[in-house]
């Protein structure tokens, strides 16, 4: 997968994004997709809450249950870029 830097209001980009999620999850970014599920991949709960809070920092706020009730890396950017329009 191609990921075009697209900066949100808080400057997390999907590139950083998918980053993340691959760093936490102790997977390559080049395993990254929209339609991969997080919890496949290797991410669970307490990694889940150690993202919030690194995206948290950057002016992001998510919920746990918000992310955990999406199923997929695609549905979890739909939902941060539909925040950060909130923002605007």
């Amino acid at each position: 997968m191609t990921a075009t830097p697209t900066p949100t209001t808080s400057g997390l980009t999907r590139e950083r994004f998918l980053a993340d999620v691959a760093s936490v999850a102790r997977v390559d970014v080049s395993a990254m997709s929209d339609g991969l599920a997080p919890f496949e991949a290797g991410l669970d709960s307490l990694r889940l809450l150690v993202l919030i809070d690194r995206w948290r920092k950057l002016g992001v706020e998510l919920g746990f249950g918000e992310l955990a009730e999406r199923r997929t890396l695609g549905d979890w950017w739909a939902l941060i870029e539909a925040r950060e329009r909130g923002r605007t």
